[in-house]
This record gives structure tokens, sequence and C-alpha cells, in this order.
């Protein structure tokens, strides 16, 4: 009977007061992830690109961040709109001129573009005021946190360093960190090692402060087919993956190149190299044209509902399928007072 007196009741309210003054973690308060890029690049991270010179990474973020800004489709990938900063540190302003005409970017636009250090204003790099004030106002404008691309991270180090250490490397990850931490997307431009482009170089503390990167690397037999083109093709490859399997993500992309009348080098078109994710979307357009063709008096609830129980799109893709597909595999049209039917295009029907 003694033994038992001397044995403590612990209550929820007393265990409680252990963990007083405590920041505890509850996963009731964290939304899910959310992909600013579907599969590529999450919302709110702190995203690395890296490869060797010359293998068309500024080229692909420029492409990527005019789908980010419009809403549209990267590479068949799917996109949330938001805001987008690109802030170039290196190129001259005749190259940005000539990627904004080859890309087709109309820089500035309303929701994209470019900061350079042309402007008299050096371009803020991480932890400037001036940058915090801006993504400050993204959210309070828009009610969306912004996506900042650096480009690129040589340029964001002080003069004399390399980013071989952990003490260069940190202070300037910390304060992107605080940009993540607002929800705010980071992309980071890098380079490889000299004889390894799947290595990213400096230090190795790197792939400890970011949340998710991707190597470039280009294909073999890529290059000039004659004097007047050139293809390139280039593989992306996700390394390190807090989000998704190995291997969701990738994709590979084709640059083709051609001279102008007065022999400058220029990009002719940007296109993707069918990968699973691309093949997966035609898939599904292919299955909701066919709906759409069989049963022209449906509205988009009575094709979602019959996409999600005849096929393995689900309600939510369906939804999201048939709007972005507005205009460009099929219209719609009003039927009655409260609905819409879907009519495909004809240039999409055959």
């Amino acid at each position: 009977m003694a033994k038992n007196k001397r044995i403590r009741r612990v209550t929820n309210v007393s265990l409680a007061q252990i963990w007083k003054g405590i920041a505890v973690f509850d996963p009731s308060k964290v939304r899910k992830t959310r992909w600013l890029i579907d599969s590529f690049l999450p919302e709110g991270c702190i995203h690395v690109v890296y490869g060797p010179p010359g293998v068309f990474k500024s080229t692909a973020l420029l492409k990527a961040a005019k789908a980010v800004s419009e809403g549209e489709d990267f590479f068949g990938m799917k996109t949330r709109q938001r805001m987008v900063l690109y802030l170039d540190y290196e190129n001259p302003s005749d190259v940005l001129k000539n990627r904004d005409r080859d890309l087709k970017l109309k820089i500035p636009s309303p929701r994209f573009t470019i900061w350079d250090r042309f402007h008299g204003k050096p371009t803020p790099i991480p932890g400037e005021r001036v940058l915090e004030e801006f993504v400050r106002r993204c959210k309070k404008e828009t009610g969306k946190w912004p996506w900042l691309i650096f480009d690129s991270w040589t340029s964001l180090l002080k003069y004399g360093e390399g980013g071989e250490t952990t003490g260069q490397v940190a202070p300037l990850y910390a304060a992107i960190r605080v940009l993540r931490d607002w929800r705010v997307t980071c992309t980071v431009i890098d380079h490889s090692r000299k004889y390894r482009s799947d290595v990213i170089y400096g230090s190795d503390a790197k792939m400890t402060l970011i949340d998710m990167s991707h190597n470039f690397v280009i294909h073999k037999g890529s290059g000039h087919l004659d004097a007047h083109s050139s293809v390139t093709v280039v593989r992306v490859r996700a390394d390190l993956k807090r989000y998704t399997p190995r291997g969701l993500g990738d994709f590979s992309f084709e640059i083709k190149g051609k001279p102008d009348k007065d022999g400058e080098w220029h990009i002719a078109s940007v296109e993707p190299v069918k990968g699973p994710i691309l093949v997966k979307h035609e898939q599904e357009i292919a299955i909701l044209q066919r709906l759409i063709r069989d049963n022209h008096d449906l509205g988009q609830r009575s094709l979602v509902r019959l996409a999600a129980s005849t096929t393995d799109i689900k309600r939510d893709r369906a939804e999201t399928l048939l709007r972005e597909g507005i205009d460009r595999y099929w219209i719609i049209v009003p039927m009655g007072a409260r609905k819409v039917v879907y009519q495909l295009l004809k240039s999409k029907e055959s």
C-alpha cells in the first residue's frame, strides 16, 4: 500500500505543463503542398536549378516565368498564376532583349518583369529591404506571394568568394529562407562542377539548405545540324526530393536555333520532348475530347461526373482540364439561361 502512495498520477494537464513555452508543431494548422508548377516546383520552397554553362537554364526559367505569370501550362505541366520577378545580375541588356523577343515574353507585363543592373539601381539580393517590400506588396495587392528567380548564385556572393565553404553559403540561404518562410517561392540558378555536370558547385552544405533541386544536362547528339539550324535537347532531372519520388517531375525539352539575315543566332522554338507527364496530359485531353464528341448535350458537372465514373481522370483534374482547354481544344456554347455545353474546335477534332 505504501508503495502505491508513492506513485504520482500523471494527467494530460500535468503533461501540458512540461511543454509550456515550447513551440509545438500542429499538423492541423499546416496546409498541404501546393505546386506552382505541377510535379516540378512546389510553392513556397527554396529551389535550385543547376548545370554546366550553356545548358539553357535561364531560357527554361524565363519560359516558366511567363507561363506562371499567365497561369498557362509549362511543357504540359499546369501552373498557378502568380507575380514573377526575375532578378538578373549577369546578362548584358541586348541578350535580355533577344530572349524577350525569341521567347515572346512581352516584358514588362502586368505580372512578370525582369530587374537587371541597367536601371541605375543595383539588382537587389536576398536580405535587402527593397526586395522584402516588393513581396509584401504582392501579398497585399494580390493575396498571393510571388515567385522570385535569382540568376545566378555566383553574383549573390561577396567579391572574392566562391561559395566553397558553409560560412559563405549559409548567410545567403538564411536570407532566402526568410522569404521562403513567408511562403515566397525562391529559385536560384547555379552551376555544376567543372568535370561533374551532375554535382552542384561549391559547399556540400547547399544540399542541406534547399528544398528541391533540378539538374540540367545536354543530351548526347545535340548540336548544329548545319549552317542554318541547330537542335539541342536538354534533360532535366530532379536530385533532391522532399516532395515526390525520384523520377516524378523529370522532363526534357528541345531548343531549335537559326541565324537571322545578319547571321546572328536566335532561339526559334522551345518545345517539350514527350515524357510521362506530357504523354499523360495528351491522353487525358483525348479522353475528354471523346466524351464531348459523344455527349454534346452535357454541361460541365455532367461531363466531370462522367469522366470520373468511366475513366481514370479524377473529378478535380477533369474540372481543371475542361477549364484550361477552353479555346485550345473546345469552346463553350450557351444553352439557355444557366447551362453551357462544350463543342470541339474543328482544328482539334481530326
